[in-house]
């Protein structure tokens, strides 16, 4: 492997004592601990226990400290001013360096003068995060995943690390969740790759469906407006390629038209499906939805009395969220519930879960997820999702559960205001119902249905 030849600049990366940048530190610990487990290279024994310990305190974890001045407290008598001023955006102060006193019981106060101070020793010409350096500067605010810091903003965030690996070895960490019982991960996960196996985001990234190429805008009478086509409508949910055929029951993407597009489905009691069709299309376009699980917590909407079929996992993206090959969507696919899954002997056929197979290895579920966290300009990152059930496999679930199931397509389109005009949505609602033989039926709710927000 090539990497291997980087053994020893990875070795003092990893173990330095007088630069512990914790972000470094993980990285450079991970790989060589994957260099060794492919017999790359060799560490001796030493080398080997030190790398187990890399970022793990040596302390025991302590309940929090209450008494310590955050960043919304006055300062007590402790407050210590910096040796020189270091101006530190309000977001940066308020979030970062107060979760860093938090975690380790610090005063906020005292993380940025630590931060301060370590910004200064490596350049003491420093003096705020507005400090260019020399680069430009798009937007007034970036977080610790955006490639286009300035260079006050670089130097504080790679201080913020350097702090946390020096308190990691010298302070004891706080318990701020008492049912949390590694406060030390919490924190640091935000920092690290979104997934803990290696792969990033991009790896599980996919291309846009072909098969989502189709205008959602229409002309009518001169004015441009939403389409209620039910052949249109129609396409988004059922998808054939070959002899497959499948059906979309969740998915959230923008035709290339620039319209937003929202499937989700439930299952129901056939005694009740006339009554949740009727409470669907009535419902304003704003409040209409279906329920669904949530893999933490059993959260879903209780206003109209379905059975959730999708399961979405509740997760943020880390270091990688801005990759701008990579969407956030692919450390978190949707999917059917796992109870569903389990009864229906459907299991994961590869690492992404892009695909779940039954036991004659047929594909029954695919979850498909494209484009980018990343925007241009200003305008919203474009990515999309979409969960497809195989006709065979849905089929088996609604006979062997005797419901039915209904599906939610929500088109909405957003108009920005000039002037005096007033910003508008406008909002297209159908409902597809499928009964245990696969016989449908498209009921059409709200069409261009325009709503001006004052």
């Amino acid at each position: 492997m090539q990497v291997a030849r980087y053994k020893e600049v990875l070795l003092k990366c990893a173990l330095n004592l007088e630069v512990p940048h914790v972000l470094m530190q993980h990285f450079a610990s991970a790989t060589l601990t994957t260099l060794v487990e492919r017999n790359a290279i060799n560490l001796n024994e030493g080398e080997c226990a030190a790398l187990k310990v890399v970022n793990v305190s040596p302390f025991l974890p302590e309940e929090d400290r209450y008494d310590r001045d955050n960043s919304y407290s006055a300062n007590s008598k402790e407050y210590k001013k910096p040796k020189k001023e270091f101006r530190f955006d309000y977001d940066f102060r308020k979030l970062e360096a107060d979760n860093l006193g938090r975690l380790f019981g610090q005063h906020t106060w005292a993380i940025c003068n630590s931060i301060a101070d370590t910004v200064r020793s490596i350049d003491p010409t420093v003096s705020s995060m507005d400090d260019s350096g020399g680069r430009g500067q798009s937007q007034r605010w970036h977080d610790r995943r955006t490639e286009d810091q300035v260079y006050g903003e670089y130097l504080a965030w790679h201080s913020l690390f350097i702090v946390a690996g020096t308190l990691l070895k010298t302070k004891k960490i706080h318990k701020y969740w008492t049912n949390d019982e590694t406060p030390w991960n919490s924190w640091f996960e935000a920092f690290s790759l979104t997934r803990s196996d290696g792969y990033w985001l991009s790896d599980g990234t996919d291309q846009i469906p072909t098969n989502l190429i189709q205008n959602l805008l229409e002309e009518s009478a001169g004015k441009v407006v939403l389409t209620g086509d039910k052949e249109k409508l129609h396409n988004l949910v059922f998808v054939s390629e070959q002899e497959v055929k499948e059906i979309a029951i969740y998915g959230s993407w923008d035709s290339f038209d620039e319209v937003s597009v929202g499937i989700s489905s439930a299952l129901f009691q056939p005694e009740i499906v006339t009554k949740a069709i009727a409470k669907l299309l009535k419902e304003k376009p704003f409040h209409v939805g279906l329920p669904f699980h949530d893999v933490y917590q059993y959260g879903e909407l209780q206003d109209i009395e379905g059975i959730p079929l999708v399961a979405l996992p509740n997760y943020s993206s880390g270091l990688d969220g801005s990759d701008p090959y990579g969407s956030s969507y692919a450390g978190a696919r949707a999917r059917l519930r796992d109870d569903y899954s389990e009864k229906l002997g459907l299991v994961r056929s590869e690492v992404h879960g892009r695909a779940w197979r039954d036991q004659d290895g047929q594909v029954s579920t695919r979850s498909e997820v494209w484009g980018s966290n990343h925007s241009y300009g200003g305008d919203d990152p474009e990515k999309g999702q979409r969960l497809l059930i195989s006709f065979k496999t849905l089929s088996t679930l609604l006979r062997d559960t005797n419901l039915e199931l209904l599906i939610l397509i929500r088109l909405y389109r957003y108009e920005k205001g000039w002037g005096r005009e007033n910003s508008k949505y406008t909002h297209t609602i159908g409902v597809i119902h499928i009964n245990g033989e696969l016989e449908h039926k498209l009921h059409l709710g709200h069409i261009n249905h325009t709503e001006s927000l004052s």
